[in-house]
Parts: C-alpha cells; structure tokens; sequence
C-alpha cells in the first residue's frame, strides 16, 4: 500500500489532468451522513405528487441513513435564513433507512396521521432551505438551491446533489441512464 503522505512533494506535482482523475474518485466515496437529511425535494411540482387535496404542492423529502430511529418532534425546517424554527416537525418518528414526505405548500398541518405540510411554499427560482435538530444546529442546508424547472427534483446522490428528471418521493435517489 502507498501512503501518499509518505511520498515526496516533487512526486505528487502531476499535471492537472492527471490531478483531475485522482481527485475525482476521492470526493465521490459515498459515506453516509451521520444525521438525517433533506435528501430530495420539488419546488415547482405540477404532476408528480399530489397531496391528500388532489394539489401538486412543493414537497420535501426528509432521509434517515443512519442505524437509529429518530423522533423529530422539536427538529425543524425553514426557507428563512434569519428563523430556523420557521416550521417545527411534531412528534413522529423515521426510521433507520426511511424516506418521509413534508409537502411546502404553506398549509402549516402538523397532524404526522394524515400529511405533513410546512408553512411556507418553496421557491421555483432558488432559495435558502435547511433542517434543524432540536438543539438548533443545522443538519442539512442548500444556501442557496438552484433555479428549479417544473417536475425536476433536486436531490442527494452519491455524495453529491443533482437534479432528476425522474423524481424519486418516498423512495431511493437513482440517475437516469
């Protein structure tokens, strides 16, 4: 095994394509976030997800990756960067490797027997949006996300984010071929 701390300076000044193609695999390792995350969301849906009124609302995907269940009562989500209590879960719980849906449709309904909805609507243009634990650390943050095209989703994938033109809701991130 070559440790590459071990090696001399002179033998790592390789020229920048080949720099390219060594740093590329290292920032693509795929670990796991230590704490759930916003793993995909919608900010324009106009066929892909319907709430329970029949409404294309804007929508988030919240992941847990870890090995642990997590009651998010007190964890909270904001599209305001000056108020990370903007809209606080209740208490529900995700599980270990779960995948759960909170519409931004602005309805503000907290009752996790029928639908979670935040009290704001995302923006189509490109906005602040990030998760809060209930200690007021931010687990999960898009300073600010991308403009976003109708029915194209922005989400986590492979450590890295990217934009679907399959959206996943519920279910894991993949790339079209």
């Amino acid at each position: 095994m070559i440790r590459i701390s071990n090696l001399p300076a002179t033998k790592l000044n390789f020229p920048s394509t080949i720099k390219l193609f060594f740093l590329i695999p290292l920032f693509s390792i795929n670990i796991l976030p230590q704490s759930i995350l916003i793993n995909e969301f919608m900010a324009s849906n106009s066929t892909v997800l319907a709430d329970k009124d029949g409404e294309y609302s804007d929508w988030i995907e919240i992941y847990n990756p870890t090995s642990s269940d997590i009651n998010l009562s007190g964890w909270s989500l904001t599209d305001d960067i000056g108020d990370s209590l903007k809209w606080i879960f209740p208490s529900i719980v995700i599980n270990s490797t779960e995948y759960l849906i909170v519409f931004a449709s602005g309805k503000n309904l907290t009752d996790p027997q029928i639908e979670l909805h935040t009290n704001f609507k995302l923006a189509a243009e490109g906005e602040y949006l990030a998760l809060f634990d209930p200690e007021g650390n931010e687990v999960s943050e898009f300073n600010p996300y991308p403009e976003q095209q109708t029915d194209i989703s922005y989400g986590y994938f492979d450590g890295f984010y990217f934009s679907f033109t399959t959206p996943t809701p519920g279910a894991e991130n993949r790339i079209d071929d």
